[in-house]
């Protein structure tokens, strides 16, 4: 037979293990009326791959037999030894017996790819299980990463002029502006060369940072941030003689965010020095169908990949830049075809834009915005690639600040 509790007397005192006994009383008449049959009849949402559970969202459990009412509900969340629990009293306002709604918890280790876990509702009794696919909070990185040609290395590349059977490192800036932190893939490619490329010679390009080689290939940037590198080519081919020309692309990549710089190159040929007092941040281009004057959304009629400018015939590419001019001079601002190449069906030209413009004083540290367009014929028919070359020189000086644009016509 149970047995069962003492009646008090008066003036008896009532101490803690009574008062538990009576908890304890009443904790078993509520399971004992709770029944087991607890049900997991949906989720919202799915928690499949498509649709999964997202950390820090909503998530509504729907059945039958939870607990809720005397305060039993919890859930867990379960991954080999991972276990996360919501309790009944981090259950948002409109919870009850038949539907429980929580935010979803932080899971510790989730990786971007997410994570397949078991979902455990337990109503102090008994307990339903489902599998759901939780991923964590994805934060898209926008912004831009620009890589640039520094100016303030001399000899650039090294040694200069390139010479055929020796080595050749070239010094490259990389410049992040994004709402987060990323890993950018670094990648050298050698196109346009006027001889064959011997095959292994791009996998053979190396990265370097404080002459140390990048073996991976990746570097990891703040969201604003400067790294300096290196890209080293250990041996230019024998096939590469003096005269021989080929572009060096060098390309940073982190999702949909991509920076290139493209230089081309003669071997034996000594190549100009940039500006040091020319300080230039390329920004994000605008592109324009002709006709109606709209903007152009469909990146299939028009898009700037790294430093190539692809384009349908009707459109128009506007790139802005933001540039500083540290000496006093004038300087002539240019964009044209590339030397010694014929591009037709192309129209690059300044935008909004003066080819000159005088600068007083040294140390001028006002930013300028300087606009090119480069926009594809419909009276004629474009020719598919080709080159163009963005340019600021102050009269007198041997040096200047140039940039090579690729442009393909898309089909």
């Amino acid at each position: 037979m149970v047995q069962l509790l003492n009646h008090a007397q008066p003036g008896d005192v009532i101490t803690a293990e009574d008062w538990n006994l009576v908890v304890d009383a009443i904790n078993e008449l509520l399971q004992a009326g709770q029944t087991t049959g607890i049900k997991v009849v949906n989720v919202v949402p799915p928690g499949n791959a498509l649709d999964p559970f997202k950390i820090g969202s909503l998530v509504q459990v729907i059945g039958q037999n939870f607990g809720f009412s005397i305060g039993q509900s919890k859930v867990i969340f379960e991954a080999g030894p991972t276990s996360v629990t919501v309790l009944r009293a981090q259950m948002l306002a409109g919870s009850f017996d038949e539907r429980l709604m929580f935010i979803m918890p932080p899971i510790p280790g989730i990786t971007p790819a997410g994570l397949t876990m078991t979902m455990r509702v337990d109503n102090g009794v008994a307990s339903d299980n489902r599998t759901v696919f939780v991923m964590p909070v994805v934060i898209s990185l926008i912004g831009d990463i620009f890589v640039g040609w520094r100016a303030d290395v001399n000899p650039n590349p090294n040694p200069n002029p390139i010479v055929s059977t020796q080595p050749a490192a070239f010094a490259f800036r990389l410049q992040s502006g994004t709402n987060i932190p990323a890993t950018y893939d670094l990648s050298a490619d050698i196109i346009n060369s006027s001889v064959p490329v011997p095959a292994g010679l791009v996998g053979s390009i190396e990265f370097r940072e404080n002459n140390n080689v990048i073996a991976s290939k990746k570097i990891e940037m703040g969201k604003s941030e400067i790294r300096d590198i290196v890209v080293r080519i250990p041996q230019i081919p024998v096939a590469f003689i003096a005269g021989t020309t080929f572009t060096l692309k060098v390309t940073a990549t982190s999702g949909i965010v991509t920076g290139t710089d493209q230089r081309s190159f003669t071997v034996g040929t000594t190549v100009p020095q940039q500006d040091t007092k020319i300080d230039v941040i390329q920004l994000q281009p605008q592109i324009f169908i002709v006709l109606s004057g709209n903007n152009e959304t469909d990146p299939n009629n028009g898009r700037l990949d790294g430093s190539t400018i692809k384009l349908k015939t009707g459109r128009q590419m506007v790139i802005p830049f933001n540039v500083k001019l540290l000496q006093q001079g004038i300087y002539q601002i240019t964009i044209q075809a590339k030397q010694g190449t014929t591009l037709t069906g192309w129209g690059p030209a300044l935008v909004d834009s003066p080819t000159s413009i005088k600068v007083d004083t040294d140390n001028d540290t006002s930013t300028k915005l300087l606009q090119f367009g480069v926009i594809t014929s419909t009276a004629q028919p474009p020719t598919p690639t080709g080159t163009v070359v963005f340019k600021i020189k102050r009269d007198g000086a041997p040096v200047e600040f140039s940039k090579e644009f690729g442009v393909q016509l898309l089909q």
